[in-house]
């Protein structure tokens, strides 16, 4: 049986965000020259900084991805860059499994000493509509997040060993 694999990046609307955000700030230095005699360093320095600061941002967000993997083995899913090896569910250890809509705007990597508040563990990306929730012997709940949830559910299902299955 092949193994369910994903990626899921985060969309290009967010770089629409960072460059309309860019020069809107930019223009406010502009204008701040202009109209109130701003020296020209103190601008140059702001452009240079705040420069600095979209291209920090936008060299982050291209390199985060959300990786699932599900084997013989378990589930097995990454967070990068926040969470760069593998973290694995063993098929053994999951009690139950479901597909769930999720509509909340809470998406990211919150699992363990990330989550604080929190009564489930999450990896998600922005943009999903369903997700899966994992029951397996933790103290929380994991929801993983996937494009494809039908086709997580039914790898999932039909690894798993006949008497746990739901």
């Amino acid at each position: 049986m092949t193994p369910f694999t994903e990626k899921q990046k985060l969309g290009n609307w967010i770089f629409i965000l960072l460059g309309v955000d860019f020069f809107i700030v930019i223009a406010i230095l502009f204008n701040e020259y202009y109209n109130n005699g701003v020296p020209l360093s103190e601008l140059y320095t702001s452009i240079i900084i705040i420069t600095t600061i979209n291209v920090l941002l936008v060299l982050t967000i291209t390199n985060i991805a959300q990786y699932t993997l599900i084997n013989k083995e378990g589930i097995h899913y990454k967070y990068t860059p926040f969470v760069n090896k593998y973290k694995t569910i063993p098929l053994e250890k999951i009690t139950s499994f479901q597909i769930e809509s999720y509509d909340t705007l809470n998406y990211g990597y919150a699992v363990g000493k990330w989550n604080f508040f929190s009564k489930t563990d999450m990896v998600t990306q922005m943009g999903l509509e369903k997700v899966i929730r994992i029951e397996y012997g933790a103290k929380k709940p994991i929801i993983i997040g996937s494009q494809k949830p039908n086709e997580f559910y039914t790898i999932l299902k039909k690894l798993r060993k006949p008497e746990n299955d739901e």
